[in-house]
């Protein structure tokens, strides 16, 4: 049996953990966190921001102390041994936006029922043959299965459960992941093309991509059927270590493999675009510095987009637009540097009054100050390559400490002058 007084200091020490003020709005929606009033405005801080809305938008709002007040009495009010009158009072925390304090209450459910039901499902908790299992768990379980060829099973049973139970993007899109793989194992391709659509729509810019890509790529052939524009050996890097070799012929887009591909060439559209663009880039880069760095950017978007559908697919690209951008900015800094060194000749040929010979220092300081920003730029994207662009760091670096030290001479120099 358990104490009721150990249940309380269990439940209540977990407000010292930061929990909130719940606030409901009109459109039924309701946050957690810390809520101020000001005249006709609500203003509340999540973990997301600071979030603001006129009163009349608000039905109600519940304040921290007065709900763990509420929550109080009710525990005391409750018969501690009995799950389902615990159950009750974990889901009213739950609902009133105290998370901290219903978790430690639903484990005390668990102690006292390590199988009820109610309590796993608020935790997000999936039973499988029998055992209830973590979120995380169930999903390391499902691919599993998904690569043991049990996607009927999967379909049916499994993943209906698991989207039941998950309570954000980040629980919901792997579920939807992998219930678009099971769809196009299945051969159902146009509900595969459906579910990635979704998944495009729910995920975030990176990963959406890679599932539109699939969609675009099933929308195009509708039966399922895809023909590589070219054989792939076996041991291609995007297939694998070691996978079969795959010829130029027609396959369905079910084989992972033929997936793999589809996605490959889709990847290697945007690389030719990126290469496209940095070709002209290189070509600009000698007479006309500004277009250039734009042709570099450009190039970088369309790299993000292969690498988005094939992970590091235009490493290689990216490294030789490094150096490009380097050198555009080496010439900057030349150019940067022959005007300081233009104004260092003419400050010792010049005689000059005290508050020109300032403006003077003053102008050699903007100048050393471009030079730091760009020496910065250099070693900042280099940064990304550090094995390949290993000799462009090292340069900037000691050009950076040069510049350091002739600030430190101008600086002081102007000190002397005021």
């Amino acid at each position: 049996m358990i104490k009721a007084t150990t249940i309380l200091g269990i439940v209540m020490a977990a407000v010292t953990v930061a929990s909130g003020d719940l606030l409901t709005l009109i459109e039924g929606r309701s946050l957690v966190g810390t809520v101020t009033l000001r005249g006709d405005t609500v203003q509340i801080e999540t973990t997301e921001g600071i979030l603001q809305f006129s009163s009349n938008q608000v039905i109600d709002i519940r304040y921290t102390e007065a709900l763990e007040a509420q929550l109080t009495q009710m525990l005391q009010e409750t018969h501690q041994n009995d799950p389902d009158a615990m159950f009750a009072s974990g889901r009213w925390a739950i609902e009133n936006g105290l998370l901290h304090q219903a978790t430690e209450i639903l484990k005390v459910v668990l102690r006292l029922d390590p199988d009820h039901p109610g309590t796993h499902q608020l935790l997000g908790d999936v039973r499988i043959n029998k055992v209830w299992r973590t979120f995380d768990e169930a999903i390391a379980i499902a691919r599993s299965m998904l690569d043991a060829g049990r996607y009927e099973t999967l379909l049916r049973e499994l993943l209906p459960k698991m989207e039941a139970v998950a309570s954000e993007k980040k629980q919901l899109i792997p579920v939807r992941e992998l219930r678009g793989h099971c769809q196009l194992r299945a051969r159902d391709f146009a509900a595969a093309s459906k579910t990635f659509d979704e998944l495009a729509e729910l995920a975030k810019q990176v990963q959406a991509l890679r599932y539109a890509a699939i969609a675009d790529i099933l929308d195009e052939n509708p039966r399922g059927t895809y023909v590589p524009t070219e054989a792939y050996p076996q041991g291609a890097l995007f297939l694998g270590q070691g996978e079969y070799p795959y010829p130029s012929k027609p396959g369905t887009l079910a084989d992972p493999i033929v997936l793999q591909i589809a996605l490959h060439e889709r990847a290697t559209e945007y690389i030719e675009t990126g290469y496209r663009l940095m070709t002209e880039a290189q070509t600009l880069e000698s007479t006309d510095i500004d277009p250039a760095i734009t042709r570099y950017d450009q190039a970088i978007k369309a790299f993000d987009c292969a690498d988005a559908i094939i992970p590091a697919i235009s490493r290689s690209y990216r490294i030789t637009i490094v150096q490009g951008e380097v050198a555009v900015l080496q010439m900057k800094i030349e150019e940067y540097s022959d005007n300081f060194d233009t104004q260092m000749t003419r400050l010792g040929k010049t005689n000059m009054n005290r508050k020109n010979y300032r403006d003077h220092l003053m102008r050699m300081m903007r100048n050393l100050d471009s030079v730091r920003s760009t020496l910065k730029s250099i070693i900042e994207a280099a940064n990304s390559y550090p094995s390949e662009l290993a000799l462009e760091i090292e340069l900037a670096e000691l050009d950076l400490e040069q510049v350091y030290q002739m600030r430190e001479i101008l600086t002081a120099e102007l000190n002397d002058e005021n």
